[in-house]
């Protein structure tokens, strides 16, 4: 009887991380990764570039610079469910559906965070500075929405490009690496990365100057069929961070034995958060 549970659980324990490394999620793609301490609100500090040196003519002097910061807010929070088994469902589980069960939980855990992530760019939140994170302000949105199509990346590659750093003293060219779309526009990007010849319709004979370029990444959670994103390398620059507590990025799964009821409880929680930590490495196009 001492037993039983421990076997019980070390099984759970290793359905729940099939479940989780096997859900088919793609924020994991794209996505930047930390780690906060504990659950209280911290803070993402970003310093801004160095201001333009300046020539100093014989016998002049220097100017003192200043750098300035931005900064980024992520919490961690528990997510979680009970489940549990009677003595009775384990011992006739003849059909190994109580391993099923606990790797839909793993599943689960790894959803929640995919949904939080595209809630980012769906949602668009509010940023440190007020504004929401596509806005004309942040220069980070088509005024206009277009098609995915060639002309409208490289105006989107532009725009991004020209971003200006914190205290805009220096124009930060940033490159995207990633195209998101909805499942509706999945097909189309493909044909945009991979297609030798441009494929707007016309022109069939001109070089695609997007081959290759980009990493596409189709999610259903986004829920529009028109808008389309572009993302940048979140190594090189931040774009949504996902926020473990300590580091640890899969869930755990506790368990307890029961006593009013003949059985086994299980517990599964995830500790994590996600937030979006800088503008400049995202662009959106609402599409049409």
């Amino acid at each position: 009887t001492s037993t039983f549970p421990a076997i019980m659980a070390n099984l759970a324990n290793k359905s729940v991380m099939v479940g989780f490394n096997e859900a088919e999620t793609t924020y994991q793609i794209w996505a930047g990764k930390g780690s906060n301490r504990d659950f209280k609100e911290a803070a993402r500090v970003a310093l801004s570039e160095a201001g333009n040196l300046e020539l100093v003519p014989e016998g002049g002097q220097f100017q003192q610079d200043f750098l300035g910061e931005a900064s980024a807010r992520t919490k961690v929070a528990t997510y979680g469910k009970l489940f549990s088994l009677t003595r009775q469902a384990i011992i006739n589980d003849d059909l190994g559906l109580f391993s099923k069960i606990a790797t839909k939980y793993g599943s689960a855990a790894k959803r929640l965070v995919n949904k939080m992530v595209y809630a980012q760019l769906t949602g668009n939140v509010k940023m440190q500075d007020g504004v929401a994170l596509f806005d004309n302000k942040h220069g980070n949105v088509a005024g206009t929405g277009e098609a995915l199509s060639v002309k409208a990346i490289a105006k989107a590659i532009t725009a991004m490009r020209r971003q200006k750093g914190i205290i805009g003293e220096a124009t930060l060219n940033i490159t995207p690496k990633y195209l998101v779309v909805p499942p509706e526009l999945e097909v189309t990007a493909y044909q945009i990365v991979n297609s030798t010849a441009a494929v707007d319709g016309v022109n069939s004979g001109v070089v695609n100057p997007y081959k290759g370029r980009f990493v596409v990444v189709a999610d259903a959670e986004l829920t529009d069929p028109d808008a389309w994103y572009l993302v940048a390398d979140a190594s090189q620059h931040d774009t949504i961070e996902v926020t473990y507590l300590n580091g640890v990025e899969t869930p755990r799964l506790e368990t307890r034995q029961g006593f009013e009821v003949d059985g086994i409880e299980y517990k599964v929680a995830f500790d994590c958060g996600v937030s979006a930590l800088d503008f400049r490495g995202v662009y959106k196009n609402a599409g049409k």
